[in-house]
This record gives structure tokens, sequence and C-alpha cells, in this order.
């Protein structure tokens, strides 16, 4: 903000790299305004050097006492991403059934967001504002990470675990700017990162805790829409196996009703 007092203003809350980019700029800026009052006072023939001049930084929006670099924040969207996916691949592997397993990732879902948000709220003070929001958040997340996992599998086997390192580790996290800003990223990849889980996940949570007056319908849409997807794909996968399309009977027997296993069994 320029004017005949100028300010840098600041959100470290919205970006740290950004914030303390600009905090450099306040520097340049403080040595170019008064050395322009210098040159200004000396072709005016003032006796003395002007009053210097300082260029404040006011960060509007800073981040929390308990996690001033906002390391904390930043850092739990790894753990996030990892243990979406950890949880998709052990449901797959130890709950027999598909329409079983979407029960398990709900579960999951609902128990892991009020644990990680009272972790990271309560106890690093890394999240702010509403504790139930943020644990909506991150459960959703969660569930958007594991529920496609699962899906897969049910629909095409063991193969489907695959498509959690590949998708969501490999592919998305790099693209989910959650230690900088999107525009950082090379064009359009900033964006298109916003579209999937890890992207999504950082966004909402960021903005939950520190600006609460920001439009969250797109995030909490793509991580709808991943959760979504994956309950649609273990649908069609409970058919799948019921019709004897997987060669994996268990699995099959786990998802029939229970007197036509009975019927089956005379």
């Amino acid at each position: 903000m320029l004017g005949a007092s100028p300010e840098v203003l600041t959100s470290s809350a919205a970006s740290p790299v950004v914030a303390q980019l600009l905090g450099g700029v306040a520097g340049t800026l403080e040595e170019g305004v008064n050395a322009q009052a210098a040159a200004a006072a000396a072709a005016a023939g003032a006796p003395a050097a002007p009053a210097h001049i300082d260029v404040p930084v006011t960060d509007v929006v800073p981040l929390a006492e308990a996690d001033p670099r906002g390391t904390g924040l930043t850092a739990a969207m790894f753990p996030l991403v990892l243990g979406g996916m950890l949880g998709g691949i052990a449901i797959s592997l130890g709950v027999i059934g598909a329409i079983r397993r979407v029960y398990a990732v709900l579960l999951y879902a609902v128990v892991g967001g009020a644990v990680l948000a009272g972790i990271l709220q309560g106890w690093f003070g890394s999240l702010q504002g509403d504790y139930w929001a943020n644990a909506a958040a991150i459960g959703l997340a969660l569930a958007a990470i594991a529920a496609p996992i699962t899906g897969f599998v049910a629909l095409i086997g063991r193969a489907g675990i695959a498509v959690g390192p590949v998708v969501m580790l490999l592919i998305a996290n790099p693209m989910s700017a959650a230690a900088m800003p999107k525009e950082f990223l090379p064009a359009p990849w900033g964006d298109v990162g916003q579209w999937f889980p890890p992207g999504a996940a950082a966004t909402l949570v960021r903005e939950l805790s520190y600006f609460p007056a920001a439009d969250t319908g797109f995030p909490w849409l793509v991580l709808g829409t991943w959760a979504l997807g994956g309950v649609l794909l273990s649908v069609l996968g409970h058919f799948r196996t019921a019709g004897g399309a997987e060669p994996d009977a268990e699995a099959a027997l786990a998802d029939e009703p229970e007197p036509r296993i009975a019927a089956d069994a005379r």
C-alpha cells in the first residue's frame, strides 16, 4: 500500500512463502522511498536530510501462535494423504465384501477426522476455527482418498490397491499446492491439482481455519465427488462379485443376504 505512509500487507496464513517474499519487498521499497526523498530534498536545496521513512509490514491474517511458520499445517497434509491411502488399503485387505468396506470407510473417516482434528487443533494448535468443521473436512478427505481404493478393489480385485499410490501420492500430491500457492506451480497443474483430494483438502482445511468467510463450496464438492465415486464403484463391484464375475468365492459369500447363504448351505 503506497501513499504518504507506505505499508506492505501480507497474510502468512494464506502462504508463508509469499509473506516472506513480501517482507523482502518491504526492505527494498523502504530503501527506494528514502532514496527518492533524499534526492527530492537535495534538489530543493534543503539544508538537512529528510527524516527516515519506515515501511512497516503488517500481517493481516497471521498464523496461529503455536505454528507461526505454518510448518504444522503444511506437514499435516502428507500424513492425511498417507492415512487415507493406508486406511483404504487396510480395509481392502482386512474387510471382506464390497458393501462392508463402504461401511468400514465411513467409520474410518468419522473416527479419523475427529482424532486428527483433535491432534492438529487441540494438541499442536495448527488448526483454528470450529473443531467440528475441521473434523468434517479431514474426515471427508480421508473418505475421498480411501473410498476409490476400496471401490477399485471391489471392481477389479486386489490390483485396485495400486490406485492409491499411483493417483493420490505420485500424481495428485505434488500438485496439491499444500506448501505453496497453486500459482507458483507450472500452469495449469496448480489448478488441476485442486480437482484431486490432496489439493482440495489442503485448500479446505486452510480456509476453514483462517478464512471462514471464503467460499469453500468447490473443495467440499471435489472431496464429496471422490468419496461418492468410490462408493459407486463399490456398489458396482458388489453386483459384479455377487454375479460370480470375481473368482473370490469368500467375498461373494460375504456380500450375499443371510437367507440365501442358508439356502445354499442346504
